[in-house]
C-alpha cells in the first residue's frame, strides 16, 4: 500500500526509502498503518477512501478538494477523517468539502447550501 500512496514522489525523484518512510507517516495520519503491505485490492472502501486522503495529504497541499469524504465510514473513521482534514485545516490548507455529514458541516468555518440544479440557498 505504501508504493500506492506514494506514487506521487516518483516523478519528483524522492528516493524509494523516503517516499516509504513519507507513506507510511501519512497512513499512520489516518490510522491505516496495519495496512502498509497489503495491496489496494485488498482493502475494503473505506480503508481506500482513508488511503486516498492520505495520498493527498502527503504533498501538503495548500486546497484540497474532498467530495463526500466521510461516506461509506464507520463512525470512528469518519471521526478521524473529520480530524486530519481539520489538520490540514490549521496547517494552512484551503479545504473545499462536500458532504451532507453533519459532523463535517459542524466543523467548517463556512457552509454554502446548494438546492436544485446548482443553485445557491444559503
Amino acid at each position: 500500500m505504501w508504493e500506492n500512496v506514494s506514487i506521487g514522489l516518483v516523478p519528483l525523484g524522492v528516493p524509494t526509502a523516503e517516499r516509504r518512510r513519507l507513506a507510511e507517516e501519512a497512513l499512520e495520519t489516518v490510522a491505516l498503518q496495519h495496512v502498509v503491505a497489503r495491496r489496494p485490492e485488498a482493502l475494503s472502501a473505506g480503508e481506500r477512501q482513508r488511503a486516498a486522503l492520505a495520498r493527498a495529504l502527503l504533498h501538503s497541499p495548500r486546497l484540497l478538494f474532498a467530495d463526500e469524504p466521510t461516506s461509506n465510514l464507520d463512525p470512528e473513521s469518519a471521526e478521524i477523517v473529520c480530524d486530519v482534514l481539520a489538520g490540514a485545516h490549521a496547517s494552512g490548507a484551503t479545504l473545499v468539502v462536500a458532504s451532507h455529514d453533519e459532523r463535517m458541516l459542524a466543523r467548517a468555518g463556512r457552509v454554502v447550501e446548494m438546492g436544485e440544479e446548482g443553485r445557491l440557498v444559503s
